[in-house]
């Protein structure tokens, strides 16, 4: 990510992930893809090569910050490359 969330994008990048609201594809220490339902609409979250990508329009606004589905999938993916996870899915 080039720019680091606000506390607003974390929190609902927290809300998203409690909420069961991101549906991981694929992950690993080099990438993850994943289907993240927004409050608007659903959207595919990828990130591969170092660049995330996002089909919400957020990004169109904003290209410089990521989006709260992207900030979702980056504390998956990251906690699968901490050791956390093994599949990005919630071990509670």
């Amino acid at each position: 990510m080039s720019r680091s969330p606000s506390k607003k994008i974390w929190r609902k990048a927290a809300w998203l992930l409690k909420s069961g609201r991101v549906a991981v594809h694929a992950v690993g220490p080099y990438g993850i893809h994943a289907t993240v339902e927004g409050e608007h609409d659903t959207y595919e979250v990828t990130y591969a090569q170092g660049e995330w990508e996002c089909e919400c329009p957020y990004r169109d606004f904003y290209p410089e910050r990521p989006c709260a589905h992207i900030a979702a999938c980056w504390l998956v993916w990251n906690a699968v490359k901490q050791g956390e996870r093994d599949d990005g899915r919630d071990q509670g």
